[in-house]
């Protein structure tokens, strides 16, 4: 190393558990025979207690894990009849719908009436139409005969 002290990450480590066996031997022998490296590392100290300290009420709490997941599949478990109901108010509006455009069908006496009405008009337009393509055909027909013989 370029300079043999020691850094704050490096201290953090070694009270924190983190450095290797050898890496830890050399912190050690080097803490003892450097005092600025010891009173930084005495700074570090403090300050890890102080936070324990801060956090032990935190920290003295089990860990909700059982009890956040119970919260969690009954939260889904929640969820899902939610999800059914969506789609069952999908299925009921698409069955009202279905009911509108099957009611239109219904023959009462006065639909069956309106329909009969239509059906006849279109009849009486199809007949009429024939009728007077054949009259043009016919007097086209003659006209150009006409024209033919002098």
């Amino acid at each position: 190393m370029s300079n043999p002290c020691l850094d704050e990450g490096i201290l953090q480590s070694y009270y924190d558990g983190e450095l290797e066996p050898e890496r830890l031997e050399q912190v050690a022998s080097h803490l003892a025979s450097c005092a600025v490296c010891e009173q930084l590392a005495r700074s570090i100290e403090s300050e890890i207690e102080l936070a324990t300290a801060a956090f032990s009420a935190e920290m003295s709490l089990p860990v909700p894990t059982e009890r956040l997941r119970m919260r969690l599949d009954e939260a889904i478990a929640g969820l899902q009849p939610q999800q059914a109901i969506v789609s069952e108010s999908a299925l009921t509006r698409l069955r009202v719908w279905f009911a509108s455009l099957a009611a239109s069908f219904n023959l009462t006496p006065q639909r069956a009436m309106g329909f009969a009405s239509i059906a006849a008009l279109l009849v009486l337009a199809a007949v009429v139409g024939g009728i007077v393509m054949r009259g043009r055909e016919a007097s086209n027909t003659g006209f150009v005969a006409a024209n033919v013989n002098p």
